[in-house]
């Protein structure tokens, strides 16, 4: 039905814009359809790539510094009321 109102089939590509190129959101997603059985994966993906785009490398760095400095264990179980480093 979706495919139909495309005139296309649906696979795990962006859509290209004005900033960006269409690209993969998995590995050779340029052949993989999207299915009933696939379809939030394929929005999961999509949204990260929208939200994240470029700047993944730059966000996994700042992730990695921010866990050396507070440790993942620390926040589970840390009192929110009381933030205190």
């Amino acid at each position: 039905e979706l495919e139909a109102a495309l005139g296309e089939d649906l696979t795990f590509m962006s859509a290209a814009t004005e900033l960006r190129e269409s690209q993969e959101l998995l590995q050779d997603g340029a052949t993989m359809r999207v299915t009933e059985d696939n379809k939030k994966e394929y929005i999961k993906l999509l949204c990260e790539y929208h939200l994240c785009g470029d700047m993944r490398q730059q966000i996994n760095v700042f992730l990695k510094g921010f866990w050396d400095i507070y440790p993942p264990q620390a926040l589970e179980s840390a009192d929110l009321t009381h933030r205190e480093l």
